[in-house]
């Protein structure tokens, strides 16, 4: 505020409750405000903590930051603690140079200090006890520090996160430690939250009581540390705990041998091991390719590992040895790989005689029965055999969705084969229709369906806003606008049409039906891809395009999509004649709820209602007839002919299904692609529908897909053997990256958009109800426009 004149000097400062609302504010940047676009950007404090997460996480730290990162800021401290104190808590972890704690007027604690340690990793280490230790019962607050001094001249970009170099953002300590909880499949596990080969702290210890101390962390934390005067309890007290004997880890190799994983007594499941063997296989696979797992289900607990090369086993190791998985504290141990070899050698031999006599003394095994009283087995009942792997695919794509189909009718056209591998007997059509705005009808244009599409849907003019609160006229904006390349394309298209029309350009045997993969398997440059028949299918390029439960996302490191606390009930109204309602998308707009209508032609609407769902509303899913009694209830003040189109709809036209987003963070800074795997569609950006470009978005990736993978795979190789294997795969990796490049913030952005115009709608708040119901027609017909206004490109290749 300019202290002459009183009035803004237009630039504020928004301090959100928590960090996801930062990349989501961000995604604001650009729209009106008041006639003027607002420019959104993180603060000098934003950028400082990203720079210093960066370069803490990434042990890569130089320049002016290298010092700032040993210097560790303590929050939430007593206000009678000293500094000599505050010491004797960090000093366990390492030589301590400074502590620093800003006092009041009355010389007390402001409460916070500064910690900084002579040396990194020693800092690194006592971030640990961010949570985990209270004083005077107060949980500390630990962080790292970066140094402001020479911002400008760091060489780090804060803000450029599309280059897909770096693999991905980098886990800090406590990250990775924590990441190993996907392995307590019991959830029973300690908690455990320390560093990966480094000391762990207990959860929470009270100055003054007696913690439970994990073995791992006594040697650091043995003694006491002294009562502090004019706090309400004692000092911190560790009693000394017996530390159990751990075996030798023994001298580092690519093999690993890990004791104590299960008890075979207390597993009911036949197949536990297989379950083992897909934990430890998802979580070791972030240290490299993992060659070889076997589980040993008659032991006491023992898997055995092989990588491809030392280094990956050594950090595995690291992070497996003294952690917990099911309640029990496993044991790493490096193999020596003649050991590794005979052990799991006599095992094979056995298998292969076991088999060798078998089919000598059975010839023909399907004809030939064991029986015993009046039970009998026979072919694989008798005789389970390992699947046999055909041929090596090119291109393997999980999933005939959007995503899926466009991207395999894209490497069609560019002459690349793909097999698609769909789980359901036939296409999935659930949803009924999606909004294909202009950027989507590039995309169709691109892969050669559009104009068959068209024929079938009619074209949408405008946005007609209303309250369903109270009865006023609505608002419109038109769609026939120009945008930056052309004029705007709006339709509604059922999604049924969209993949028969996909399904009908590819050549016959591209889709695999009832097929679902149920693990995925490195082997040299290859993928193995397992599906729940047995069968095995070896692929070059492995490509997710499986929704928001995807198997290859999972894979590849990406979190469950979360539940964005809303939910959609979805329906499809055919009316076998003019149903009256024009050309125009109808959105109404109400208290904590959300519906719209969209014609399809000149008989069919397809209708969505957004709502908040209540732990009572939440068994309405599966049951039709009390959805459609739901929505009718909760519709409001709507047009006759509005709640007359929910009212005929058929039951088997409507359905249900929560509403989940990737977090914005995970796309920017995580892992598209891996190696020669990558995501598309929902498995890539999973979205709320509050903008309509989830099937636009996954159309986009299927082109641009296509044509960053026919780049690689279209280009001459002048090698051949093993050396041709590995330059195919470095070109392909180059290519997928490449796609990622692409897609990285454009999945960034629609996420946050889409977030936000949700929350925005679908507010139930006074002053937000009057604020949307004053601008949300203009402002939302703008906003979807502008995100419709993108171009992926053509498949044209270089």
């Amino acid at each position: 505020m300019d202290r002459n004149s009183r009035r803004s000097k237009g630039v504020g400062y928004i301090e959100f409750y928590d960090s996801m609302s930062v990349p989501m504010a961000i995604a604001l940047s650009g729209q009106l405000l008041l006639g003027q676009p607002v420019m959104v950007k993180p603060s000098e404090a934003e950028k400082n903590l990203v720079q210093s997460t960066t370069a803490v996480t990434s042990g890569g730290l130089t320049g002016p930051y290298s010092g700032g990162a040993r210097r560790l800021y303590v929050g939430n401290l007593h206000f009678n603690i000293t500094e000599d104190q505050l010491r004797q808590v960090f000093e366990p972890f390492g030589a301590v140079e400074l502590v620093q704690l800003p006092h009041d007027e009355s010389g007390h604690c402001k409460g916070f200090g500064f910690v900084q340690f002579a040396r990194l990793e020693d800092a690194r280490n006592a971030l640990n006890l961010n949570g985990q230790v209270e004083i005077a019962g107060r949980p500390i607050k630990v962080s790292a520090v970066t140094d402001q001094t020479g911002t400008q001249d760091g060489g780090t970009n804060v803000g450029d996160f599309d280059d897909d170099e770096g693999g991905g953002l980098a886990l800090n300590a406590r990250s990775r430690a924590l990441l190993m909880q996907k392995l307590d499949r019991t959830g029973t596990a300690s908690s455990i939250a320390g560093s990966l080969g480094t000391p762990a702290l207990p959860t929470a210890p009270i100055l003054g009581a007696t913690p439970v101390v994990s073995p791992a962390v006594a040697p650091l934390l043995s003694g006491s540390v002294p009562a502090i005067p004019g706090l309400p309890v004692p000092g911190l007290q560790l009693p000394a705990t017996a530390i159990p004997t751990m075996d030798i880890i023994g001298v580092p190799s690519d093999c690993l041998f890990l004791k104590n994983m299960f008890d075979p007594k207390t597993e009911t499941e036949p197949d536990f091991d297989l379950d083992i063997k897909e934990d430890v296989q998802e979580e070791c696979s972030r240290f490299g390719n993992v060659k070889h797992i076997y589980v040993d289900k008659n032991s006491a607990g023992f898997v055995y590992m092989r990588f491809e090369n030392m280094q990956a086993a050594i950090n595995a190791q690291r992070a497996l040895h003294g952690r917990w998985f099911a309640g029990k504290l496993i044991t790493a141990t490096f193999m020596v790989p003649q050991t590794y070899e005979a052990k799991l050698g006599e095992i094979d031999v056995g298998r292969d005689m076991y088999m060798i006599l078998l089919s000598s003394f059975v010839r023909n095994s399907d004809l030939f029965v064991f029986c015993r009283g009046n039970a009998c087995v026979a072919g694989d009942a008798l005789h389970p055999m390992t699947p046999d792997i055909g041929q090596v695919e090119e291109v393997v794509i999980v999933g005939a969705g959007i995503a899926g189909l466009a991207t395999s009718l894209g490497l069609h056209r560019l002459g690349i084969r793909s097999l698609v591998l769909e789980s359901s007997a036939g296409l999935r059509v659930t949803g009924f229709a999606l909004t294909t705005w202009t950027n989507a009808w590039r995309a169709l244009d691109a892969v050669g369906v559009g104009h068959s599409l068209r024929q079938q849907h009619g074209f949408l003019d405008g946005v007609v806003a209303s309250s369903s609160v109270v009865s006023k006229p609505g608002k419109q904006m038109s769609f026939k606008v120009k945008g930056t390349i052309g004029d705007h394309e709006v339709r509604c298209v059922r999604r049924k049409l969209l993949l028969e029309a996909l399904e009908k350009e590819l050549p016959d045997g591209t889709i695999r039906y009832s097929s679902k993969v149920v693990s995925i398997e490195d082997s040299g440059y290859l993928k193995l891809v397992h599906l729940a028949d047995d069968t095995i299918i070896k692929t070059k390029v492995l490509i997710g395009g499986d929704g928001v439960n995807s198997v290859v996302a999972r894979y590849i490191g990406f979190k469950k999509p979360a539940f964005s606390g809303r939910s959609a009930i979805r329906g499809y109204a055919d009316f076998k004649v003019n149903h009256g309602f024009g050309s125009k998308f109808l959105l109404l707009l109400g208290k904590g709820v959300r519906s719209g209508f969209l014609p399809c032609d000149d008989t069919t609407i397809y209708w969505f209602f957004t709502y908040i769902p209540t732990d009572q509303d939440k068994e309405l899913e599966g049951n039709p007839t009390e959805m459609k009694q739901f929505v009718l209830s909760k519709l409001g003040n709507v047009p006759d002919h509005a709640r007359t189109c929910v009212e005929i709809t058929e039951l088997d036209s409507i359905t249900s299904s929560p509403l989940r987003f990737r977090h914005p963070w995970e796309v920017l800074w995580g892992n598209i692609s891996k190696g020669n795997v990558t995501v598309a569609g929902d498995a890539l950006h999973p979205m709320t529908p509050d903008i309509g470009q989830g099937g636009c978005a996954a159309l986009e990736d299927g082109v641009v897909l296509a044509r960053c993978l026919a780049e690689a795979l279209k280009k001459e190789l002048n090698v051949e053997g093993k050396e041709r294997e590995r330059e195919e795969y470095k070109r392909v990796e180059m290519g997928l990256k490449k796609y990622a490049a692409e897609r990285r913030w454009r999945s960034f952005e629609l996420i946050s958009t889409a977030y936000i115009v949700g929350a925005v709608q679908q507010s139930d708040g006074k002053i937000m109800n009057i604020l949307r119901d004053a601008i949300v027609a203009k402002f939302l017909a703008g906003l979807l426009l502008k995100k419709a206004d993108f171009d992926c490109g053509k498949l044209n290749i270089s």
